[in-house]
């Protein structure tokens, strides 16, 4: 089977882990894998992250999962298809500042989605960790989180902006081919910024890890515990102070400004390679969909 998407394989695995707890997971080798084998590799990173019990836990565990697959399968990816069509006919036009809004409705419904649906899923198996369980799950967090923090915050504030821009880049570059000066100026301008609002994401994942944890060994009825996990998992809002929901949306304002300023400056050659890479997506997504 040819090898599906970054963006389809890192975001069905980061949701249905993110259900045990594991928010922002960075790093993974997920994207050689194939989606068919999406589940197969989740699993194996469950056991890491919490090792269920051999027997009924484990069992039901696996069961979960491959059901989230397979709705994920069957009721998301034809919606991903949708997305990225649109989004090609989109780009053979200037883009506006109400395109973007679109984009980040259609990602923010897509998401809600998915971690509301594998909530359903996770919950019967997360009352049901025991203390050693638990306490794995908040050591191998707090391993990532350091990683994370290692990678993106060491340093001083120029060598914050550096790896930042360059993460920036890369991901920019993925889609339209090599960027050119100007560009790459526009992007550092954005950095300049916003740089530091990475740091109070990040802050941000920990707080929601902690509350995630807290509900999980607070509510050991799935009833209980399935509203309050939803709300904190999928909303992003949930639970933030008014100033972290600012600057959320002040960092949303920026990059969304930085986007618009690439795609006016974006070469005929660059267009055409986002547009075609848009279409193949979408193209990968419908035929996952129907494959068993």
């Amino acid at each position: 089977m040819r090898m599906t998407t970054r963006a389809a394989i890192r975001a069905v695995a980061l949701s249905l882990l993110s259900l045990l707890g594991l928010l922002g997971l960075q790093g993974c080798s997920m994207v050689t894998l194939g989606y068919g084998h999406l589940d197969t590799f989740t699993l194996y990173l469950v056991r890491d992250y919490i090792q269920p019990e051999p027997g009924a836990q484990y069992n039901d565990v696996r069961s979960a999962v491959q059901r989230l697959h397979q709705w994920h399968r069957q009721r998301e990816l034809p919606a991903y298809a949708t997305l990225a069509t649109e989004a090609a006919q989109r780009l053979e036009r200037p883009l506006t500042s109400e395109d973007l809004r679109w984009v980040w409705g259609q990602f923010r419904e897509r998401y809600q989605s998915l971690v509301r649906q594998a909530v359903r899923e996770a919950v019967p198996t997360l009352v049901q960790l025991g203390p050693d369980q638990l306490a794995r799950l908040e050591h191998r967090l707090a391993e990532e989180n350091e990683k994370f923090a290692r990678e993106f915050l060491a340093g001083d504030a120029a060598r914050q902006r550096r790896v930042y821009s360059a993460r920036l880049q890369s991901q920019i570059d993925d889609w339209v081919g090599s960027l050119e000066r100007a560009q790459i100026a526009i992007i550092d301008r954005f950095v300049q910024v916003h740089q530091p609002h990475l740091r109070l994401r990040f802050e941000d994942r920990q707080r929601r890890q902690r509350e995630a944890l807290v509900l999980i060994r607070r509510e050991r009825n799935a009833a209980e515990l399935l509203p309050l996990l939803a709300t904190l998992l999928a909303d992003q809002d949930s639970g933030r102070s008014e100033e972290m929901r600012a600057a959320a949306r002040r960092w949303e304002d920026g990059i969304g400004q930085m986007y618009l300023e690439l795609e006016r400056s974006m070469t005929r050659e660059q267009r055409q390679r986002a547009q075609t890479r848009l279409r193949r997506f979408a193209d990968d997504f419908n035929r996952l969909a129907i494959e068993r």
